[in-house]
């Protein structure tokens, strides 16, 4: 006799809240997360789930356009509160900051496979055109100042992310509470860290030199680790083919394997590739920039020029979980010894008056977030969109 419907729909909802404690609720990344693990929370044989989902992606997908759809609630409860749309918008972020921290959606994209990435991608843009439309709102009664609402709802949905997962060994090692968080988060968007945003001409009116890497002749190597980093960030580690990729570029597979005897080589090739050109950016920034809030800016678009142009992109810290235990003491502790050089130009800043009070480890998330956004070739100043919202927020007042 097969199960009442409702029996049906008790244990869907027990195996996606037990998956969410499993994966969410931890600094745990999706590729460690088992079927069989989730058996055993619920005193369940694993083969038992395949009668409610098809996979682990498939759950997690589930999970991601549940929390997508919470996401918009909060949007119509912000606005319920009412006042200008730019304090709908605030009230709405801190609703969203008040949700169970959760490392849920940051991943998705970066791990699971399609068609589930395809269907957690849609959620998540869904979402994002609905607060594009509220900032649309804003401007038009002029509490949020001119920007481009695609742009600002796009980084609004990425730092909304990335501050929901307070799991973050940064935030947690600052001893933050989930207030102060959500103060310093929604400060930041409406305000911006620059402390006196109104006096920004010194530091927006400078053209960047161009990244100094950028003048040498491309190698195979290069080739190799772009091809590489582009293919794990966009597929996955599990659904990236070494084949496919050697192939794509009319390079042998051969010649890959000579880099690394296997994937997870190769995935620790581009990991160190990456905070080579961190180290450089971090370095380079320190050495043209006058001022330490300048000196911000210099890293923020730097960072977003080689995520489009070679030798970049970065590969996302999130794949640094498939590398072996002794790759990933290594580079976790170079990428989070390049956050503490962040973490000092942050607090020089602080000292000079030029950045706000603010606590670095809940600015960075931020920082990261403004770094991995790619840029427009044709821009060749601070002046852009993604600059100015962190230097002064989205907020109309002057």
């Amino acid at each position: 006799m097969s199960p009442k419907p409702e029996h049906d729909a008790t244990t869907r909802a027990q195996i996606l809240q037990t998956a969410a404690d499993l994966f969410g609720g931890t600094e745990s990344p999706a590729a460690q997360f088992t079927l069989g693990e989730l058996g055993e929370r619920l005193a369940l044989h694993h083969t038992a789930i395949y009668h409610y989902f098809e996979n682990k992606d498939h759950i997690l997908q589930e999970l991601t356009s549940a929390a997508c759809e919470r996401r918009s609630l909060n949007l119509e409860r912000g606005k319920e509160m009412g006042g200008t749309t730019l304090d709908q918008l605030l009230q709405f972020i801190r609703l969203e900051l008040s949700e169970p921290p959760t490392n849920l959606l940051v991943r998705p994209t970066l791990l699971l496979k399609d068609p589930y990435r395809s269907q957690a991608t849609a959620s998540f843009r869904a979402t994002t055109r609905i607060i594009e439309k509220h900032l649309e709102a804003g401007i038009a009664d002029g509490s949020i100042r001119e920007c481009t609402p695609r742009i600002i709802a796009n980084l609004l949905t990425r730092l909304l992310n990335r501050y929901a997962n307070r799991h973050d060994p940064l935030m947690a090692e600052a001893g933050l509470g989930n207030q102060e968080i959500i103060d310093q988060f929604v400060r930041l968007v409406r305000d911006g860290v620059a402390e006196n945003p109104e006096d920004l001409d010194h530091l927006t009116d400078i053209q960047p030199i161009e990244f100094p890497i950028l003048s040498r002749e491309p190698s195979k190597l290069n080739d190799i680790q772009t091809a590489l980093t582009d293919a794990f960030n966009s597929l996955g580690y599990d659904g990236t083919s070494i084949p496919k990729v050697a192939d794509s570029i009319g390079v042998s597979k051969t010649s890959f394997y000579k880099y690394g005897a296997s994937k997870g080589d190769l995935l620790y090739l581009c990991a160190r590739h990456s905070l080579d050109l961190m180290a450089q950016i971090r370095l380079i920034s320190k050495v043209i920039a006058r001022s330490p809030l300048q000196a911000l800016l210099y890293n923020i678009y730097y960072s977003r020029q080689l995520q489009g142009t070679s030798p970049g992109p970065f590969l996302q810290p999130a794949h640094f979980h498939f590398l072996s235990e002794l790759q990933q003491r290594i580079v976790w502790e170079n990428f989070n010894r390049l956050r503490d050089t962040l973490r000092d130009v942050i607090e020089s800043g602080m000292q000079m008056g030029e950045i706000r009070k603010v606590e670095p480890s809940a600015l960075q998330p931020a920082l990261i977030v403004c770094s991995q956004t790619k840029m427009d070739n044709a821009s060749k100043s601070f002046t852009d969109e993604i600059a100015l919202f962190f230097l002064k927020g989205i907020s109309a007042r002057q």
